[in-house]
């Protein structure tokens, strides 16, 4: 059937289509009409054989597709279609359908253009495209970078003239801090970023205490069941559950989901099944070892006065350890001054010490030629 009804709206049109007749749209401003043209009236008819009549229907006006589409139809359909067609033809011709079609298109003929012969508006855009010819361009325009730090320039002078003017009257707004009441258990959060439009800003975060569910809405066991249900999204260390969406294009939107969300869930807990048989899985939540700052690293009198003692008993290990070092330099200088073999001048007998040395022949080199200055010539 669903074949039927897009063959009739297609076919539809074959019974309706009529040829407009053709006109130009590009004519000279100085020969335009300059016509009064009175509001359509059904009143001021076209004579009947001035237009064509609407033809009786017939399978053979449908076009090649519409015709294969016409004759994979089974027989019924096929005849519903023939009658329906039929009427559709009829009611066509009675209520003169295309007759009014044709005096609308008649009607619009002389409303050339988009300014629909509005000769104020021809000559308002004429005059501002003939001062643009006309007038030279002197090359003094802003670029493009200087019009987006122009529009910092105005932002930032906006932010300032809030910090300067409005800001000064929150205070006027400050409330005492009091704790929430016991009926406002659910948390919610949203994130805002200033000076720019952020797709995350529809995203709202809710998170709640189990245990204050207890006992004015759930027991024990429906807490348990509570938590059997939220799966991971239950931080058993700080004993909070926590949720967010952004499916919806607002964040009221979002936190009223949050808030069914919540609700069914506390329901299901207590009309639903308890979930008895099976464990409470806390897999998900890795624990973090909390380091603690020892108490014996406190710099406290007795502390530095511990650390002075233990610093100068290095001192003096080290300086015994300095001590017990041989230096190398000095046995040499003691092995020649007392060994014989290693200084000749104590195999001397006493008494020689100022005997007459002995010349003792060198080989030397010929002196060096004395350096002269390049003249050029080898």
């Amino acid at each position: 059937m669903a074949s039927v009804t897009a063959s009739v709206g297609r076919a539809a049109l074959v019974l309706c289509r009529q040829t407009a007749p053709k006109r130009s749209l590009v004519l000279p401003l100085a020969f335009k009409p300059k016509r009064q043209f009175a509001p359509f009236s059904h009143a001021s008819r076209l004579k009947q054989n001035e237009l064509p009549e609407v033809p009786e229907y017939s399978p053979d006006l449908l076009d090649a597709t519409e015709r294969i589409q016409y004759d994979a139809m089974a027989p019924d359909q096929r005849e519903t279609f023939d009658r329906e067609f039929t009427t559709l033809a009829q009611t066509l011709r009675d209520q003169g359908l295309g007759q009014t079609m044709n005096e609308i298109h008649k009607e619009a003929a002389p409303f050339i253009g988009w300014t629909g012969g509005n000769e104020d508006v021809e000559d308002y855009f004429n005059d501002d495209i003939h001062r643009l010819h006309s007038e030279p361009y002197m090359e003094d325009g802003i670029t493009t970078m200087a019009y987006d730090e122009l529009e910092q320039h105005r932002e930032l002078r906006e932010y300032a003239r809030i910090a300067a003017w409005e800001m000064p009257l929150l205070s006027n707004h400050v409330k005492p801090f009091t704790l929430p009441e016991e009926t406002h258990i659910l948390r919610f959060r949203y994130t805002t970023y200033m000076g720019e439009t952020h797709p995350a800003e529809t995203k709202v975060v809710v998170e709640f205490c189990s245990k204050d569910l207890v006992p004015n809405y759930l027991t024990e066991e429906q807490r348990i069941t509570l938590l059997k249900l939220v799966g991971p999204r239950y931080n058993p260390a700080q004993d909070l559950i926590r949720m967010s969406t952004e499916n919806y294009p607002t964040r009221a939107q979002n936190k009223r989901y949050l808030g069914d969300l919540v609700e069914t869930l506390i329901k299901e807990a207590k009309e639903g099944d308890s979930f008895a048989d099976i464990p409470l899985d806390l897999r998900h939540h890795k624990p973090k070892p909390k380091l603690n700052f020892p108490v014996g690293w406190a710099m406290t009198e007795e502390r530095k006065q511990q650390l002075r003692e233990k610093q100068q008993e290095k001192m003096r290990l080290a300086e015994a350890k300095r001590d017990a070092i041989t230096d190398g330099n000095e046995v040499v200088q003691k092995a020649i001054n007392s060994i014989p073999a290693l200084n000749p001048a104590l195999r001397l007998n006493p008494g020689q010490e100022n005997a007459e040395k002995q010349p003792v022949p060198v080989r030397a080199r010929s002196a060096p030629t004395p350096w002269k200055p390049f003249s050029g010539r080898r």
